[in-house]
């Protein structure tokens, strides 16, 4: 056999038999998670089996990791303050020992601010790492994340540094930094919510995010124009944090009652083209519009096939 063709269809097996061995997480929000859809994240927490990897969307999450080290070496090789938070062992392998679990009790509040009752919840993550924005001031420290993206998201966000960006409001930024972090708020809000989430539980007060073009290896951003280079550097905003604190407890509320809470996406948006409970969502919305049994049907031939109210176990057919 084709060693290639092996290796994704050793990856492909290897996913089956990760969700096989599929397990109920904790109740533990994940900054990474601030942004998705309150339906995804209620799945996830209550057990919900997600559908198998593809060896295609596994290999972009390890090109991600790959994305993380060769950017915090660089850094550290080639700067004087480089980026903490990260050992290595005599491998070179690496270790982010940034990791912060926080309980937080939560007034949720109604549309009208009324708060309508208290509910607890826990925030684990871990970081990327801490940096120093500006070399010139190493004392002056920041919460590092770093992001890979492919070409065309990466090449809209240099449009946006090179010639300015209108938002979703309607308002237009001039060219630079504040640009690409317009358009970081509106197109990429999952990033935005992460590095919130983790100032939150981490203490730090701004953010440096280094975004990683996958297809050339060009790291932060970069004008084409005048060779300007730079990451997208910002505060901590508590207005976000408030907002992301009443999404997750409004999850927990809705998971002690049992009660399954309101897509956000459109059955055909990008998010949920890559969501892994797509099938007990949306798909089970289409299968029950067209009378199919089961109306849960789990993707896929390679597992036995559950019903309603059986998720996270196989039921033989």
């Amino acid at each position: 056999m084709d060693p290639i063709k092996k290796l994704y269809e050793s990856m492909t097996q290897a996913a089956i038999e990760e969700t096989r061995n599929h397990r109920k997480p904790p109740t533990r929000f994940r900054p990474s998670e601030a942004g998705d859809c309150v339906r995804q994240i209620w799945f996830r927490l209550k057990g919900q089996r997600p559908a198998p990897r593809t060896a295609k969307s596994n290999m972009y999450g390890i090109k991600g990791d790959v994305d993380h080290d060769t950017t915090r070496q660089l850094l550290n090789h080639y700067t004087e303050t480089g980026v903490g938070g990260v050992t290595y062992d005599e491998h070179g392998n690496s270790d982010e020992t940034m990791a912060v679990k926080m309980e937080f009790e939560v007034e949720m509040k109604d549309e009208h601010g009324a708060v309508e009752g208290v509910v607890k919840i826990l925030v684990s993550g871990r970081a990327d790492g801490e940096i120093a924005p500006d070399t010139d001031k190493p004392d002056d420290l920041a919460l590092c994340e770093i992001k890979g993206t492919g070409y065309w998201p990466y090449d809209w966000l240099m449009k946006s540094f090179d010639g300015g960006y209108k938002t979703l409001g309607g308002k237009k930024v001039p060219p630079g930094h504040d640009a690409a972090l317009a358009r970081i708020k509106d197109k990429h809000k999952s990033w935005y919510f992460q590095c919130q989430a983790t100032m939150a539980i981490t203490g730090y007060k701004k953010c440096y995010l280094i975004v990683v073009d996958r297809s050339s290896g060009t790291i932060g951003l970069h004008s084409e124009d005048t060779d300007e280079r730079m990451g997208i550097t910002f505060d901590f905003d508590p207005t976000v944090w408030e907002e992301i604190l009443q999404k997750f407890a409004y999850i927990k509320y809705k998971l002690n009652a049992d009660e399954m809470p309101p897509a956000e996406y459109a059955s055909k948006s990008m998010e949920c083209s890559w969501c892994p409970f797509y099938y007990a969502c949306h798909g089970a919305a289409e299968r029950r519009a067209k009378k199919l049994e089961p109306a849960v049907k789990y993707p896929g031939p390679q597992m036995e096939t559950y019903h309603d109210g059986d998720a996270g176990r196989d039921k033989k057919s």
